[in-house]
C-alpha cells in the first residue's frame, strides 16, 4: 500500500516538473537535468517524512 502511495507521489512530482518545464519553455537539457535531480531530492525528502520504506 505504501509503495503505491510513493509511486503516486513520484508520478505527480514528475508531472509537475515537466509541466513547469513546458510552461517556462525550458528546452535546455542542463536545466531539465537540474529539475529532475531536484524532483528526485524532493521525492526522497517526502519519503523520509512519511517513513515509506520503498528502497
Amino acid at each position: 500500500m505504501k509503495n503505491i502511495v510513493f509511486l503516486i507521489l513520484v508520478i505527480l512530482d514528475l508531472i509537475i516538473i515537466f509541466s513547469l518545464t513546458y510552461y517556462f519553455k525550458i528546452i535546455n537539457q542542463q536545466q531539465c537535468m537540474i529539475l529532475l535531480i531536484l524532483s528526485f531530492i524532493i521525492v526522497l525528502l517526502i519519503k523520509d517524512l512519511f517513513k515509506i520504506n520503498y528502497f
